[in-house]
């Protein structure tokens, strides 16, 4: 999978650099350590398809993502 992020970015002309790291980075606060900043500063997604259409919710690693209320939001 790596290797189709890669290829669709050059494809759209961007520059990606990807870091694979020895152990899983799954939560926040594991890939806080991982790359050894806070769990704050650590930027977590979630996408929800609306009507067909993605919604990506970024959030600080510090916030909870409430499913339910984004589900509220993205349907208006």
């Amino acid at each position: 999978m790596n290797e189709r992020v890669l290829m669709a970015a050059r494809e759209l002309g961007l520059k990606v650099d990807m870091t694979k790291f020895e152990r899983p980075t799954r939560t926040v606060n594991e890939a806080a350590e991982a790359v050894g900043c806070q769990p704050a500063q650590i930027a977590k997604s979630i996408v929800f398809v609306a009507d067909g259409d993605p919604l990506v919710v970024i959030a600080s690693g510090a916030h909870r993502m409430p499913a339910a209320r984004l589900r509220r939001g993205a349907a208006g």
